[in-house]
């Protein structure tokens, strides 16, 4: 199912497809446990992920593919819209392999939900938010949705969202954040606590401005 063949011929039936559906209130894909939290009805169908919180979406044993990943979100503004992120960590990695906003995965990079549709993803009537690009895997697979902060600055233009779309800045994982940002103003720099942003597990992340005024951003994703 992985060397794309799925996509061009749709009839074809495979014996050996054991299909399975992960959601909020069934993440490990378990046969029957769909409805289990309100009496086999959707006890759960949706979930508003707050800031700084972690929400596994699905967490599968493999081998497997995911053949498709199916989300809606509520209207919101572009930058409220680009704050939910997904990242999915594979065979046991301890660092997301994808990590990305919900709305750049599904084709839509500028955090305005419309009809849109192509190959692979399609977003029906701008609310219906679909991927069909295959994810094999080996020995697991975990996806997860984070509720990400939207940070803001003082500039001459006034507070503008740091992920406001059109605001390109660099990002890059580091050890110690603390230490760093501390180098960062000895050496001219500028950190703008404003922007930090404390996640589950002790990840962190701050916006900080070079001694040119480039912006910065650091995350700092403790060892397991």
């Amino acid at each position: 199912m992985s060397d794309g063949r799925w996509i061009a011929d749709a009839a074809r039936i495979d014996p050996g497809l054991d299909s399975r559906a992960a959601t909020f209130e069934n993440p490990s894909g378990a046969r029957g446990a769909g409805g289990a939290s309100h009496g086999g009805r959707k006890g759960a169908p949706s979930r508003r992920v707050r800031v700084g919180e972690r929400v596994v979406l699905a967490d599968l044993d493999g081998p497997g593919v995911v053949r498709h990943v199916w989300m809606t979100f509520p209207p919101a503004r572009p930058e409220r819209m680009r704050a939910v992120l997904l990242e999915v960590f594979y065979d046991g990695a301890d660092e997301p392999s994808v990590s990305v906003p919900c709305l750049d995965f599904f084709g839509l990079p500028h955090g305005r939900p419309v009809a849109y549709h192509s190959a692979l993803t399609a977003v029906n009537e701008g609310r219906g938010f679909n991927s069909y690009v295959p994810m094999p895997f080996r020995d697991g697979i975990r996806i997860e949705l984070l509720g990400y902060r939207i940070p803001a600055c003082e500039a001459e233009h006034g507070r503008r969202p740091m992920n406001r779309v059109g605001l390109t800045h660099l990002a890059f994982r580091v050890g110690d954040l603390d230490d760093l940002c501390r180098r960062i103003e000895a050496e001219g720099g500028t950190v703008l606590p404003a922007t930090t942003a404390t996640f589950e597990h002790g990840n962190r992340g701050v916006m900080t401005l070079d001694p040119d005024g480039i912006r910065v951003e650091l995350i700092e994703r403790p060892a397991p």
